[in-house]
């Protein structure tokens, strides 16, 4: 008897894994299309920054300091963790004053604004250069910052990318990201893919939202899920459909899985222009879809 039951106990827990396991769920002419939206599930990068060498960040209090050791820019938060909200991505060569210390985090004033930043991206500048950078400023080239706009501008860059099963990778927005390799979705479990580039659903919002932090485009890194999104308030708010604004996200997340877009125009409650990493078929796409009564409005923080 117990040898009998054997079997049939495996492939329930195989179905509940499954369950689990499946997070990017589309419905694309009312067939579910995307299957997967793994994430690394790990906690942000405790240097809060990117690419970077190592840095002295024993910095005095009161003085001149500037972002340095950072390939896209430096997230300057609302308190001495990254459990805090993000509310300005600081450029390289931005100019900030010290004024307090918490651990190995600095409160800084750039250009009357406040916020704290890890010190290891921070460096002793002179003070003979007054600052030019505006607190909030885009991480680099003008128009791919922590904005509506910013928002929208990276995911118009990724459209014809490849879908890409728990990946989150693409060239630089300003580097001409139509150029490169796209990537190619091949396996009819939506698990196979090649090429360097690419994103499921969560993967490619992640990075147009630029969460956790200002990571590199090209680090495949993947923290939240489609259940994230939906269940928790992390870099995000919940929101009132009705009030779903340019590059906000629908979201769903249910026991077949899940997907999330993000909302360009037109209606919240029916036909809209979205972006979205839409299935092995499709890849990245922007289109005219009707978004279906079960999902939910989610807003980035700081925009």
């Amino acid at each position: 008897m117990e040898a009998a039951r054997q079997p049939q106990v495996t492939r329930l827990l195989a179905a509940l894994l499954a369950a689990l396991l499946a997070a990017c769920v589309g419905d694309v002419g009312g067939v579910s299309e995307d299957y997967g939206d793994l994430s690394e599930r790990g906690d942000p990068d405790p240097e809060d920054g990117a690419y970077t060498t190592f840095a002295s960040y024993n910095l005095p209090l009161n003085a001149t300091v500037k972002v340095c050791h950072v390939y896209v820019g430096l997230n300057n938060r609302s308190g001495p963790s990254t459990n805090y909200m993000v509310l300005r991505v600081l450029p390289g060569g931005t100019r900030a004053k010290t004024l307090k210390r918490s651990g190995n985090w600095y409160r800084l004033s750039i250009n009357g604004k406040y916020g704290w930043s890890y010190g290891q991206y921070l460096c002793k500048a002179s003070t003979s250069t007054t600052s030019t950078s505006t607190a909030g400023s885009s991480p680099s080239p003008s128009g791919y910052g922590l904005s509506r706009n910013g928002i929208i501008n990276i995911s118009k860059a990724y459209v014809h990318y490849s879908y890409w099963w728990g990946g989150a990778a693409f060239p630089a927005p300003w580097n001409s990201p139509k150029s490169k390799p796209k990537g190619k979705c091949y396996s009819s479990t939506y698990t196979g893919h090649s090429g360097s580039y690419g994103a499921d659903c969560s993967g490619f919002v992640g990075k147009a939202w630029r969460i956790p932090s200002a990571l590199p485009f090209a680090s495949n890194r993947h923290p939240y899920s489609t259940w994230h999104y939906y269940n928790q308030s992390n870099y995000w708010t919940h929101i009132s459909r009705g009030n779903a604004r340019r590059a906000d996200a629908m979201v769903y997340n249910g026991s077949h899985g899940g997907h999330i877009m993000i909302f360009e125009s037109g209606s919240p409650w029916g036909q809209a222009w979205t972006y979205e990493s839409r299935g092995c078929s499709y890849g990245v796409v922007h289109n005219l879809r009707t978004i279906g009564s079960y999902y939910r409005a989610r807003r980035r923080k700081g925009i």
